[in-house]
């Protein structure tokens, strides 16, 4: 397993009020441009989720909103890098009138992490089938213990 490594790793904060994003710059890396490039707008992370888990982002970043610590789990289609796994924390920051005025957050690159599970995954269905279709009987014997 690796080290959690800079490359695997980018923190971003969101200013509600003038609807600012900033993200460190390993973002550069990962979409493929400089930060002059890069949009500071909110809505640009979200354009680039994965479509399949657009409702469970667009709902991650409701609970932000809302002033809730939040979690989630979702997938990036990033021109540079292709498809990766994303684990995103945000904490949301309360004013004195106890509204949301920022967000920040981390981002984690846990795409080797879930491919390994997705694998395990079909590995142990594809050995629950094997032996679920199986018309034989399987014991075992333990020779020191003999039983």
């Amino acid at each position: 397993m690796h080290s959690l490594g800079d490359e695997n790793v980018i923190t971003w904060s969101m200013d509600m009020k003038e609807n600012l994003l900033t993200m460190s710059n390993i973002l550069e890396e990962w979409v493929g441009c400089t930060s002059k490039t890069i949009p500071h707008s909110p809505d640009f992370l979200r354009e680039l989720v994965y479509e399949v888990d657009l409702d469970r982002y667009d709902a991650y970043m409701e609970r932000l909103t809302a002033g809730h610590i939040n979690n989630l789990e979702y997938r990036m289609l990033l021109p540079a890098k292709g498809l990766k796994w994303i684990q995103s924390i945000g904490t949301p920051i309360l004013n004195k009138e106890n509204k949301v005025s920022r967000i920040d957050g981390i981002m984690l690159d846990i795409t080797e992490q879930k491919t390994a599970q997705i694998q395990l995954e079909n590995s142990f269905s594809l050995y629950q089938q094997m032996f679920s279709n199986l018309d034989v009987a399987i014991w075992s014997y333990d020779y020191v213990a003999k039983k």
